[in-house]
Protein backbone atom coordinates (compact mmCIF):
# COMPACT_ATOMS: atom_id res chain seq x y z
CA UNK A 1 0.00 0.00 0.00
CA UNK A 2 1.37 3.41 -0.96
CA UNK A 3 -1.31 5.83 0.22
CA UNK A 4 -1.61 7.30 3.70
CA UNK A 5 -5.04 5.74 4.23
CA UNK A 6 -6.37 2.51 2.78
CA UNK A 7 -9.50 0.38 2.99
CA UNK A 8 -9.57 -3.40 2.75
CA UNK A 9 -12.53 -5.78 2.68
CA UNK A 10 -12.18 -9.46 1.82
CA UNK A 11 -15.28 -11.51 2.50
CA UNK A 12 -14.45 -15.08 1.59
CA UNK A 13 -10.91 -16.07 2.49
CA UNK A 14 -9.74 -13.86 5.31
CA UNK A 15 -7.35 -10.95 5.04
CA UNK A 16 -3.56 -10.57 5.26
CA UNK A 17 -2.32 -6.99 4.93
CA UNK A 18 1.33 -5.95 4.91
CA UNK A 19 0.94 -2.18 5.09
CA UNK A 20 3.26 0.81 5.12
CA UNK A 21 0.60 3.37 6.03
CA UNK A 22 -0.06 4.67 9.54
CA UNK A 23 -3.87 4.71 9.32
CA UNK A 24 -6.20 2.14 7.80
CA UNK A 25 -9.64 3.39 6.76
CA UNK A 26 -11.49 0.11 7.34
CA UNK A 27 -10.84 -3.60 7.65
CA UNK A 28 -13.41 -6.38 7.73
CA UNK A 29 -13.78 -10.04 6.88
CA UNK A 30 -16.91 -12.15 7.06
CA UNK A 31 -14.94 -15.40 6.90
CA UNK A 32 -11.41 -16.22 7.98
CA UNK A 33 -8.72 -14.50 10.01
CA UNK A 34 -7.32 -10.97 9.73
CA UNK A 35 -3.56 -10.35 9.91
CA UNK A 36 -2.03 -6.88 9.72
CA UNK A 37 1.74 -6.22 9.66
CA UNK A 38 3.13 -2.70 9.89
CA UNK A 39 6.56 -1.07 9.86
CA UNK A 40 6.24 1.88 12.25
CA UNK A 41 3.16 3.12 14.11
CA UNK A 42 -0.31 1.78 13.25
CA UNK A 43 -3.71 3.35 13.94
CA UNK A 44 -6.45 0.74 13.59
CA UNK A 45 -9.87 1.54 12.15
CA UNK A 46 -13.11 -0.23 13.04
CA UNK A 47 -12.45 -3.95 12.59
CA UNK A 48 -14.99 -6.75 12.49
CA UNK A 49 -13.22 -10.12 12.53
CA UNK A 50 -15.22 -13.32 12.49
CA UNK A 51 -12.02 -15.31 13.02
CA UNK A 52 -8.74 -14.38 14.71
CA UNK A 53 -7.10 -10.95 14.62
CA UNK A 54 -3.32 -10.64 14.55
CA UNK A 55 -1.60 -7.24 14.53
CA UNK A 56 2.18 -6.73 14.47
CA UNK A 57 3.77 -3.27 14.35
CA UNK A 58 7.33 -2.15 14.97
CA UNK A 59 5.96 1.07 16.50
CA UNK A 60 2.80 1.75 18.49
CA UNK A 61 -0.65 0.21 18.00
CA UNK A 62 -3.62 2.52 18.62
CA UNK A 63 -7.14 2.86 17.29
CA UNK A 64 -9.09 5.66 15.66
CA UNK A 65 -11.52 7.69 17.77
CA UNK A 66 -15.11 6.39 17.91
CA UNK A 67 -14.26 3.02 16.42
CA UNK A 68 -14.44 -0.50 17.80
CA UNK A 69 -12.54 -3.76 17.44
CA UNK A 70 -14.97 -6.68 17.33
CA UNK A 71 -13.23 -10.05 17.27
CA UNK A 72 -14.99 -13.42 17.47
CA UNK A 73 -11.76 -15.43 17.67
CA UNK A 74 -8.47 -14.85 19.46
CA UNK A 75 -6.58 -11.56 19.30
CA UNK A 76 -2.80 -11.10 19.26
CA UNK A 77 -1.32 -7.58 19.42
CA UNK A 78 2.46 -7.13 19.19
CA UNK A 79 3.97 -3.64 19.26
CA UNK A 80 7.49 -2.28 19.32
CA UNK A 81 6.37 0.53 21.62
CA UNK A 82 2.94 1.19 23.21
CA UNK A 83 -0.46 -0.47 22.83
CA UNK A 84 -3.50 1.76 23.39
CA UNK A 85 -6.85 0.12 22.56
CA UNK A 86 -9.21 2.16 24.70
CA UNK A 87 -12.47 2.40 22.74
CA UNK A 88 -15.40 1.64 25.03
CA UNK A 89 -17.18 -0.41 22.33
CA UNK A 90 -14.36 -2.94 21.83
CA UNK A 91 -15.52 -6.54 22.15
CA UNK A 92 -12.94 -9.33 22.26
CA UNK A 93 -14.59 -12.75 22.49
CA UNK A 94 -11.51 -14.99 22.41
CA UNK A 95 -8.27 -14.67 24.35
CA UNK A 96 -6.27 -11.46 23.92
CA UNK A 97 -2.46 -11.77 23.92
CA UNK A 98 -0.46 -8.56 24.29
CA UNK A 99 3.26 -8.09 23.70
CA UNK A 100 5.62 -5.12 23.81
CA UNK A 101 8.98 -4.14 25.29
CA UNK A 102 10.65 -1.26 27.10
CA UNK A 103 9.13 1.61 29.06
CA UNK A 104 5.98 1.68 26.93
CA UNK A 105 2.43 1.59 28.26
CA UNK A 106 -0.24 -0.99 27.43
CA UNK A 107 -3.96 -0.38 27.90
CA UNK A 108 -7.05 -2.17 26.63
CA UNK A 109 -10.81 -1.82 27.11
CA UNK A 110 -13.55 -4.39 26.50
CA UNK A 111 -17.27 -3.62 26.69
CA UNK A 112 -17.86 -7.15 28.01
CA UNK A 113 -15.64 -9.69 29.75
CA UNK A 114 -12.05 -10.09 28.56
CA UNK A 115 -9.82 -13.17 28.64
CA UNK A 116 -6.12 -12.30 28.65
CA UNK A 117 -3.89 -14.74 26.80
CA UNK A 118 -0.18 -15.26 27.40
CA UNK A 119 1.27 -11.74 27.45
CA UNK A 120 4.84 -10.45 27.62
CA UNK A 121 4.86 -6.79 28.60
CA UNK A 122 7.50 -4.10 28.88
CA UNK A 123 8.20 -1.93 31.91
CA UNK A 124 5.51 0.69 31.26
CA UNK A 125 2.10 0.81 32.91
CA UNK A 126 -0.56 -1.83 32.21
CA UNK A 127 -4.29 -1.07 32.29
CA UNK A 128 -7.28 -3.33 31.66
CA UNK A 129 -10.91 -2.22 31.90
CA UNK A 130 -13.75 -4.68 31.23
CA UNK A 131 -16.82 -6.26 32.78
CA UNK A 132 -14.92 -9.29 33.98
CA UNK A 133 -11.21 -10.11 33.65
CA UNK A 134 -9.77 -13.63 33.47
CA UNK A 135 -6.84 -15.31 31.76
CA UNK A 136 -5.80 -18.32 29.69
CA UNK A 137 -2.06 -17.59 29.77
CA UNK A 138 0.46 -15.99 32.11
CA UNK A 139 1.10 -12.24 32.19
CA UNK A 140 4.77 -11.32 32.61
CA UNK A 141 6.17 -7.79 32.93
CA UNK A 142 9.75 -6.64 32.54
CA UNK A 143 11.62 -5.72 35.72
CA UNK A 144 10.49 -2.64 37.68
CA UNK A 145 7.40 -2.03 35.62
CA UNK A 146 5.00 0.83 36.10
CA UNK A 147 1.65 0.44 37.85
CA UNK A 148 -0.93 -2.15 36.79
CA UNK A 149 -4.61 -1.18 36.99
CA UNK A 150 -7.21 -3.95 36.64
CA UNK A 151 -10.85 -2.82 36.69
CA UNK A 152 -13.30 -5.67 36.19
CA UNK A 153 -16.45 -3.52 36.31
CA UNK A 154 -19.38 -5.62 37.50
CA UNK A 155 -17.64 -8.91 36.77
CA UNK A 156 -15.11 -11.21 38.39
CA UNK A 157 -11.38 -10.52 38.43
CA UNK A 158 -9.49 -13.80 38.26
CA UNK A 159 -5.81 -13.76 37.31
CA UNK A 160 -4.74 -16.83 39.24
CA UNK A 161 -2.13 -18.53 37.08
CA UNK A 162 1.11 -19.24 38.91
CA UNK A 163 3.26 -17.99 36.02
CA UNK A 164 2.13 -14.38 36.39
CA UNK A 165 4.83 -11.88 37.24
CA UNK A 166 3.68 -8.33 38.02
CA UNK A 167 6.77 -6.25 38.83
CA UNK A 168 5.03 -2.94 39.65
CA UNK A 169 2.24 -2.00 42.04
CA UNK A 170 -1.09 -3.66 41.19
CA UNK A 171 -4.50 -2.04 41.68
CA UNK A 172 -7.53 -4.37 41.72
CA UNK A 173 -11.16 -3.28 41.55
CA UNK A 174 -14.65 -4.40 40.64
CA UNK A 175 -18.20 -3.64 41.73
CA UNK A 176 -20.92 -5.85 43.12
CA UNK A 177 -20.05 -9.17 44.71
CA UNK A 178 -17.61 -10.49 42.10
CA UNK A 179 -14.61 -12.46 43.33
CA UNK A 180 -11.08 -11.04 43.09
CA UNK A 181 -8.19 -13.50 42.68
CA UNK A 182 -4.60 -12.83 41.67
CA UNK A 183 -1.42 -14.90 41.74
CA UNK A 184 2.22 -14.00 41.19
CA UNK A 185 5.28 -16.20 40.75
CA UNK A 186 7.36 -13.72 42.76
CA UNK A 187 6.66 -10.76 45.04
CA UNK A 188 3.32 -8.98 44.70
CA UNK A 189 2.84 -5.30 45.58
CA UNK A 190 -0.80 -4.30 45.94
CA UNK A 191 -1.66 -0.64 45.46
CA UNK A 192 -5.25 -1.15 46.62
CA UNK A 193 -8.02 -3.73 46.69
CA UNK A 194 -11.62 -3.71 47.83
CA UNK A 195 -12.18 -5.42 51.15
CA UNK A 196 -15.92 -5.74 50.35
CA UNK A 197 -15.29 -8.59 47.91
CA UNK A 198 -14.10 -12.14 48.31
CA UNK A 199 -10.38 -11.87 47.60
CA UNK A 200 -7.71 -14.51 47.21
CA UNK A 201 -4.05 -13.61 46.89
CA UNK A 202 -1.20 -15.96 46.11
CA UNK A 203 2.49 -15.21 45.73
CA UNK A 204 5.69 -17.22 46.00
CA UNK A 205 7.32 -14.12 47.45
CA UNK A 206 6.23 -11.29 49.72
CA UNK A 207 2.74 -9.79 49.42
CA UNK A 208 2.88 -6.15 50.43
CA UNK A 209 0.71 -3.05 50.20
CA UNK A 210 1.63 0.41 48.98
CA UNK A 211 0.86 2.95 51.72
CA UNK A 212 0.50 6.65 50.99
CA UNK A 213 0.50 9.30 53.70
CA UNK A 214 -0.78 12.85 53.22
Amino acid sequence: WSSDVCSSDLAATGLDVDTQVTTLASVSSTTGDITIDQTGNLELPAINATGNLTVVASGSVTQKTSTALTVAGNTSITAGTSIQLNASANDFTGAVALKNTGANNVSIVDSNAIVLGASSLGSGSFSVQANGISQSGAIVQESKAGPTSLNAGNGILTLFLGGNDFTGAVSLSNSGSGVIQIADANQLLLDNRSEEHTSELQSRGLISYAVFCL
